[in-house]
């Protein structure tokens, strides 16, 4: 045998293999759609890009919008690049009816698109595909929320409170047996508990972005994500939140 021949042949196939396979890899590109599905409905769409732009847009019945496009993606083929809980490309994306009584929940969360993209035109294409089935929250005006001192005059809280959408902060002094702050704000909310108890009890308390409570001089930040730690009194039309003795001894 020819040794020298065979060397030589063999690193021939192997460099080609290599080039081939580097061939497989590139810079790609790859286009976020979002499809209308519903023959009759029209949704608005609110969403925000990466580069920090927010933008609102009308989806008409059937109709597909291009979002964005992200551009110069090294890798292999066309695989999935999105891999996290959140599309890297489109951290919001929010679905409403015409006249907002229902919206979606967050779309840009990774469940509601697609596993892998389509490939189409050398591009790997994430289509987002929306009907009215997707909008589970519904519009709550005036929704109340009352928090209540349930101790004697010798007892005073400081309630420190944002609504949602505001950057004002309210200050409120409690001090006696059933006084108390009255918050009102409109939600968007499950309408029943169709969900987890822990999902529709968080979208109940949706309203509020902050709330701090100070008893003796100490402040604490109220956890709305963890209502259950606070015995929050949660309702359809109403939340409250009760500042007891019980209150006291769990939170300071």
């Amino acid at each position: 045998m020819n040794y020298k021949l065979f060397h030589t042949g063999f690193i021939a196939i192997f460099l080609s293999l290599l080039f081939f396979a580097g061939c497989e890899k590139g810079y790609r590109s790859y286009l976020y759609v979002v499809r209308n599905e519903s023959k009759t409905d029209t949704f608005q769409l609110t969403y925000s890009l990466r580069d920090g732009s927010k933008l609102q847009q009308k989806l008409e019945p059937e109709d597909t919008l291009h979002l964005c496009k992200r551009k110069d993606v090294l890798g292999g083929d066309i695989w999935n690049i999105e891999t996290s809980s959140t599309m890297y490309a489109i951290p919001s994306i929010v679905a409403a009816k015409n006249d907002s009584s229902r919206i979606s929940k967050e779309l840009s969360q990774r469940i509601f698109w697609p596993v892998q993209p389509e490939e189409k035109n050398g591009m790997g294409v994430y289509e987002l595909r929306i009907d009215s089935s997707l909008l589970v929250l519904e519009k709550i005006e005036n929704y109340h929320y009352f928090i209540h001192s349930k101790m004697d005059d010798t007892t005073l809280f400081v309630v420190t409170s944002t609504l949602s959408g505001e950057t004002i902060r309210q200050r409120d002094t409690i001090r006696g047996t059933n006084t108390g702050v009255e918050l009102i704000v409109d939600i968007y909310s499950y309408g029943e508990k169709e969900k987890g108890t822990d999902e529709y009890n968080e979208k109940k308390l949706s309203g509020i972005s902050s709330l701090s409570i100070t008893y003796n001089g100490i402040t604490k930040s109220v956890d709305l994500k963890k209502p259950y730690l606070y015995n929050w009194q949660i309702e359809r039309k109403k939340s409250t939140l009760n500042l007891d003795s019980a209150f006291i001894q769990s939170v300071f």
